[in-house]
């Protein structure tokens, strides 16, 4: 996949060299232009804004790398332009500069600490807290009634509804006692880290 990246970057350089700059470039320079060069380092610098997963379609466009290298040569000839005109100290312009660094550095810190961190295996503890805890996993048996039929060739119709009544009665008492065997889970917390 670097190797694909690479190559097209160096197709994108290339096209944008031929139409720009008639010199041979250092061979960690991809492009140049107005006094400004951009790198690979640069490019690998800003491939860690984009998520990683998405790295790898965002840079198999060439156009779409012509692009970048020139925004990429635009901004750093605008930034030398910037510097030339003593703009970088004006104060809120300096202090625009630190808190920018300030957000780079803070993200590479989180992320790595992210990289840092070796999270333990839970199997053995979920199989514990299971094995301790089924009826909070058990699924109590549903069972739906749609028709219940009472003959009343045997019965009178009122002994019919009084079964009727029966059956419908029981129906509900079942209902709630499963209903109240349901263990109450809490949402939102580990049941293993949870005081007691």
């Amino acid at each position: 996949m670097a190797g694909a990246i690479v190559a097209t970057l160096f197709t994108a350089a290339a096209t944008m060299a031929d139409e720009t700059v008639d010199t041979k470039l250092p061979p960690d320079v991809l492009a140049a232009q107005g006094g400004v060069q951009v790198t690979m380092q640069d490019i690998d610098a800003f491939a860690q804004k984009i998520p990683e997963k998405d790295r790898a379609g965002f840079f198999d466009s060439p156009k779409r790398l012509e692009n970048i290298l020139n925004n990429m040569l635009l901004r750093k000839q605008l930034a030398v332009q910037a510097c030339k005109q003593n703009l970088d100290k004006d104060p809120i312009v300096g202090r625009q500069l630190e808190q920018a660094a300030d957000e780079v550095l803070s993200s590479a810190a989180i992320e790595n600490y992210r990289a840092s961190i070796k999270l333990p295996d839970f199997e053995g503890l979920a199989q514990e807290y299971y094995l301790v805890h089924k009826e909070e996993f058990a699924v109590p048996g549903a069972f739906e009634v749609k028709h219940v039929l009472v003959s009343n060739k045997q019965r009178s119709d009122e002994e019919a509804k009084a079964r009727i009544a029966e059956v419908e009665a029981a129906a509900h008492r079942v209902q709630r006692a499963v209903l109240d065997r349901r263990p109450q889970r809490r949402i939102g917390r580990c049941p293993a880290c949870s005081e007691a």
